[in-house]
């Protein structure tokens, strides 16, 4: 195989496994009280992500946000990885940190505003997926009524 004719197979290979991951908000919780805590025992807001492709998905340097004019407002650390077929917990706590592998944003969520959105890009700008926050109970989240797919339902057990 020649030089140029490898390259052209690796680059269509690192292309397809791109186009075979499809990482996407999944569920949100805004209303976590003395649910779900993270890594500091807080009940922090929080939001999964779901990679419905069949290949890992590497989002080191996306852009995640509460404000659609401010895309890379808080960024993946390189080399992140949502499995295929797996979950990312992200913790919407102001940290702005990743710690033994919890991911906390700069932001947190206020459901309240009626304006608060969220909104996962490529380094880019490729708007990924965004949605604007629903006012749910406490307790309860906003998910996917099957993971990764379009329509949205209240989940009253995250």
């Amino acid at each position: 195989m020649t030089k140029n004719l490898y390259l052209t197979f690796v680059l269509a290979l690192l292309c397809a496994g791109s186009l075979l991951a499809q990482v996407r908000i999944n569920e949100y919780s805004a209303a976590n009280w003395q649910q779900f805590t993270d890594n500091y025992g807080k009940t922090e807001d929080w939001v999964e992500l779901h990679n419905a492709g069949a290949a890992d998905a590497n989002i080191g340097g996306w852009g995640f946000t509460d404000d659609d004019t401010k895309l890379q407002k808080w960024q993946f650390p390189a080399g992140t990885i949502v499995p295929a077929g797996g979950y990312l917990l992200v913790w919407c706590s102001k940290r702005n940190e990743v710690s033994g592998g919890h991911y906390h944003t700069n932001f947190s969520l206020t459901q309240t505003k009626n304006n608060d959105k969220l909104v996962l890009s490529q380094p880019n700008g490729v708007i990924v997926d965004t949605r604007t926050l629903v006012t749910t109970q406490v307790h309860q989240s906003l998910c996917r009524s099957t993971d990764g797919g379009s329509v949205w339902r209240i989940c009253t057990v995250p």
